[in-house]
């Protein structure tokens, strides 16, 4: 059987389609042709994985009609038994029938219901819609396919090569053993409602490495670096780095960066799933998105979410332009919840002036 998986655009949605890509794999047996169609920076997430058969790189946004076309040039001598479209777009849709595909499965969602051979329904309760993790949306997907599990711990895997990226980091900038140091990654490709302010981080930065004398990794994308950059700056702490000066900053040394750390202490964004998907114990900063759309089912998990009468809006941008979901999620809050999931005694300064010495 040949199955073609049009994966998500976000990095954390990628992490938690791995649950279903394991099922489709155990359900359809090692015969099986799974295909992953992905954007071309992704294909890192998944490369040590062992479900799929094949990535192909398929960029939507830019030069849509022409990579598609390529893209049905690749697919269409295959004849596809199914496509599950993990994007439910009319786009994507579009991009399975120009792929001749026998049997296009998705998630109904107006206008593009028509294109589909086969199209779910989200869970109701009383007639009406239920929120749900999207861990368990994308199974119901594969039991279309009639590929059930139970399991919906999210799996990655690192690199011999990754690996080795995560000891030159280690080594460059001097970090301390991996179990004594935590990564802080605050940033969000989703928008500025997303992020946990840069003075915050700096100052739990701070806390970190002169309390509990431990290192603090400051994790980055390649447009995050010199925000990254400036908050190793202003902590001003030979434990305090980041990753903003590294040549490359593939997903391979992201994972093995959080593999091997002591806690993962991230805003809602692809880190954190990276961090669920490698085992690492996590933090979650969440403000602006439902947390049962994004919760990932990690055992080693915490979240820190305020109670805003605004929240969750879901928009990029705060809509009354105060951020308060995030803004309003102090140092002492993060540092106390650190603390008690490294199993260490909270400190606390004596005065504000203590804790600025």
């Amino acid at each position: 059987m040949r199955v073609a998986i049009m994966l998500p655009n976000w990095v954390g949605d990628v992490a938690m389609a791995t649950p279903m890509l394991r099922a489709l794999r155990h359900g359809l047996g090692p015969e099986a042709e799974l295909i992953g169609i992905l954007k071309p920076h992704l294909r890192g997430v998944l490369e040590g994985t062992r479900w799929l058969s094949r990535m192909i790189p398929y960029e939507h946004k830019k030069n849509f009609l022409s990579n598609s076309l390529a893209l049905a040039k690749t697919l269409r001598p295959l004849q596809l038994d199914a496509m599950l479209l993990l994007r439910p777009t009319f786009r994507a849709a579009i991009v399975a029938r120009f792929c001749n595909v026998k049997r296009v499965i998705a998630y109904a969602r107006f206008p593009h219901t028509w294109l589909l051979d086969q199209s779910l329904e989200m869970p109701r309760l009383h007639g009406k819609k239920q929120i749900t993790s999207c861990v368990d949306q994308y199974l119901q997907l594969a039991g279309a396919l009639n590929c059930y599990s139970n399991n919906k711990q999210l799996e990655l895997a690192t690199t011999a090569d990754d690996e080795q990226l995560a000891d030159d980091v280690w080594r460059r900038l001097e970090l301390p053993p991996p179990k004594q140091t935590v990564v802080l990654n605050t940033f969000g490709a989703f928008g500025p409602s997303k992020e946990w302010p840069a003075e915050h981080t700096v100052g739990l930065a701070r806390r970190i490495a002169r309390e509990l004398r431990m290192g603090v990794l400051i994790h980055c994308g390649p447009s995050e670096r010199a925000e990254a950059k400036r908050i190793e700056e202003e902590a001003s702490h030979p434990l305090v780095r980041s990753l903003a000066d590294e040549p490359n900053l593939p997903f391979g040394l992201s994972k093995s960066v959080i593999r091997r750390s002591r806690l993962l202490i991230s805003t809602d964004s692809g880190p954190r799933h990276l961090g669920a998907a490698m085992g690492t114990p996590t933090l979650g900063l969440l403000g602006p998105i439902d947390a049962r759309t994004s919760f990932n089912y990690h055992d080693d998990s915490r979240v820190i979410q305020l109670a805003m009468p605004c929240s969750p809006c879901g928009q990029p941008k705060c809509p009354l332009s105060h951020g308060m979901c995030m803004r309003g999620i102090t140092i002492d809050m993060v540092f106390r919840k650190a603390c008690e999931m490294m199993e260490v005694p909270a400190t606390f300064p004596r005065s504000a002036a203590a804790a600025a010495s």
